[in-house]
């Protein structure tokens, strides 16, 4: 549908905008585009997998020391 052709549109651009902030400002800061990719997916499907996606991103990154 239109509806979730523009969820997976938006998600796409919150993937490229963190794909270009992670080299610049770092896992953090991608992480909140990220996290933004995953709510529109979660819409579409109607379940919440952030915590799940995140805590599997982070786990292969030392963030905040």
């Amino acid at each position: 549908s239109a509806r979730q052709r523009d969820l997976f549109d938006a998600a796409a651009r919150a993937l490229r905008t963190a794909a270009t902030d992670l080299p610049l400002a770092g896992p953090a800061v991608a992480a909140e585009q990220i996290y933004a990719a995953i709510e529109e997916l979660s819409a579409i499907s109607g379940t919440d997998a952030r915590e799940s996606v995140l805590d599997r991103l982070f786990a292969r990154f030392c963030v905040g020391k």
